[in-house]
């Protein structure tokens, strides 16, 4: 049984169920011969039509081989873990992991070797080759946990080898870089020179919301209750994979990051006042874009416009999150226990609050100290 859908561009995919290599597999198909350099399919029978073509030739290809722990080659066992991505993670996700494992992985080990005879000094070398290109720190141990993933895999098919934990992992010896973001002070300085309302309105959803930025861009009206204050988080702005420019709307980050937040008055108005400018407003419309959403780069050209204009020093984007945590920090009676609040406002989990940000509680650790001088130890 098929099932179909008309895409954003006005092509189609076909989704199905497929009996390949020796089990089930669930399968999409966009372009003729499911090969992405062929044409795609422009309606619905030509889509009909390409997934019969799929089948019948599915049926004419003898099943791969089932490989034994002492065959299978290192590109083989990439090949299946990229397959079992594939239904497993968000689709930028996985092109992000192919694209690293093409410039990272497979350009340093042979796709031939088979996957026991792969030593732990060639994954030390690996890293060090890494670590010679200059590659930040958080870049190699996502390289490095994708190789580990890459092995673990084997499980599936009775090869339990993995050299990548047999080595220790990358060392920070650099120091972390000074998190940079917006004091109360400084963002009231960018905010004025800010009269377009929507900008206005953004900016200051930004910093008061704490937001990622694709989850700002993804809101529309229909998701914000103005009469009870307050809006939902379900959904985000992720860079289309095709290489165009080009965003779609896709699931949020993880699952914490499905939220229902509080709207503070102030930032209350600067919504209305935006909803009221727009002629023929649609709950449908984006908030800061309409029919179409905002684009990262025109958010970034703003920003960096409104940068200059201020005299402010330069922050990222992401960075406004960054200020929302400093500001609640700093404005909370109890430090501790915003930890909580933060983490549900950002949608993160506490332990990701507290690695990101602990060090803008330099209070707490003294307070909870000096707790024990209440005990009466004589």
């Amino acid at each position: 049984m098929a099932s179909y859908e008309k895409l954003k561009d006005g092509t189609w995919s076909v989704r199905f169920r497929i009996f390949e290599d020796g089990k089930e597999k669930n399968k999409r198909l966009t372009h003729w011969e499911g090969d992405k350099t062929q044409p795609k399919f422009y309606t619905k029978k030509e889509a009909t039509q390409g997934y019969l073509d799929y089948q019948e030739k599915a049926r004419k290809i003898p099943a791969k081989p089932v490989y034994s722990p002492a065959s299978m080659t290192f590109g083989e066992l990439v090949q299946r873990y990229l397959e079992n991505l594939k239904y497993n993670a968000k689709e930028s996700s996985y092109y992000t992991n192919e694209r690293k494992i093409t410039t990272l992985i497979l350009s340093y080990f042979d796709d031939k070797t088979p996957v026991t005879l792969i030593k732990t000094s060639q994954i030390l070398n690996w890293q060090n080759n890494l670590t010679e290109k200059g590659y930040a720190f958080s870049y190699k141990k996502s390289a490095r946990a994708l190789l580990s993933s890459i092995f673990k895999t084997g499980e599936l098919y009775d090869i339990y080898y993995n050299p990548v934990k047999k080595v220790p992992n990358f060392k920070n010896i650099g120091q972390k870089p000074e998190m940079r973001f917006f004091t109360e002070k400084e963002f009231l300085n960018y905010l004025s020179v800010i009269h377009n309302i929507r900008d206005k309105a953004l900016f200051s959803f930004l910093y008061i919301m704490g937001t990622r930025k694709g989850e700002a861009l993804s809101l529309q009206w229909k998701d914000i209750d103005l009469k009870n204050k307050t809006l939902k988080i379900y959904k985000t702005v992720t860079k289309d994979t095709n290489g165009a420019k080009t965003y779609k709307i896709t699931a949020p980050k993880t699952n914490n990051s499905y939220r229902q937040l509080d709207i503070p008055d102030n930032l209350l108005d600067l919504l209305i006042k935006l909803k009221k400018s727009i002629d023929g407003c649609s709950e449908e419309f984006y908030v800061f874009g309409r029919e179409e959403n905002l684009p990262f780069q025109t958010l970034s050209n703003i920003h960096k416009r409104y940068t200059i204009s201020s005299g402010s020093k330069k922050i990222r984007i992401h960075d406004f999150r960054h200020s929302s945590v400093s500001y609640m920090i700093n404005h909370g009676e109890n430090q501790i226990s915003a930890i909580f609040t933060i983490a549900k406002r950002l949608g993160d989990t506490t332990e990701e609050i507290y690695k990101t940000y602990g060090h803008l509680f330099p209070d707490e650790g003294k307070k909870l100290i000096d707790k024990f001088n209440d005990l009466k130890l004589n």
